[in-house]
């Protein structure tokens, strides 16, 4: 059926579309038209194939994404979502379970296009929030890797904005937060290193000779 989309002028026979059509709803029509004198009549079949237009931008699997991801991550290894949890000491909800893999190739981020051909062909790209390059984004499947060693002491996250453009040009936007996890890589470090103290023969039990600190920097 036509789905009431077209309608023939029985004069002309000029058909023509009635409404707007969406080639994500329906892409192809199928027609029978009939031709009838008053006695005779035969049918004709008429098939409409509605060609895409790139009206639908990229849209992301989710409005946020996080990553917890510890320090001792090693360059190279990539990441993938794993699923989500409601809070975080910093208040970013959207929160993400990560996954880790040597060698596999699991997309990190993604968005879909409801366009076909190229205008529904998604490159993703970071925009210009990462300036010392600590993340590389693959422009096809999405999937981070870390191109350098980590440090929580040094800093404990990244926010980057990463773009999903389909071949039409249309974008969208989504913002990415990697919050590093604290690994025990720092042991303790006395604060001086030597102590020394001259004691009385006479003193105490009990009576403090000295006082030693130590400082670690792991939380």
């Amino acid at each position: 059926g036509a789905d009431d989309s077209f309608r023939i002028d029985p004069e002309s026979g000029e058909l023509t579309a009635t409404r707007r059509l969406d080639r994500e709803r329906r892409s192809k029509y199928s027609l029978l038209v009939r031709a009838d004198d008053g006695q005779q009549s035969s049918d004709v079949r008429v098939n409409i194939t509605v060609s895409d237009v790139n009206d639908h931008a990229p849209q992301f699997s989710r409005t946020v994404y996080s990553f917890d991801i510890p320090e001792d991550t090693s360059p190279g290894m990539s990441f993938s979502v794993g699923a989500v949890s409601g809070m975080h000491d910093c208040d970013w909800h959207s929160f993400s379970v990560v996954v880790f893999h040597r060698g596999s190739i699991v997309a990190a981020i993604l968005a879909s296009d409801s366009d076909s051909g190229s205008n529904g062909e998604i490159t993703y790209s970071i925009e210009e929030d990462d300036e010392d390059a600590t993340f590389l984004l693959n422009p096809v499947t999405g999937v981070f890797n870390v191109t350098r060693p980590l440090d929580y002491e040094s800093q404990q996250y990244f926010i980057l904005t990463v773009q999903a453009r389909d071949g039409g040009g249309l974008s969208s936007s989504v913002r990415v937060y990697f919050n590093l996890l604290d690994v025990n890589d720092n042991p303790p470090r006395f604060n001086s290193s030597v102590y020394s103290s001259s004691v009385l023969e006479s003193v105490s039990p009990g009576t403090a000779v000295l006082s030693v600190s130590a400082t670690d920097t792991d939380d």
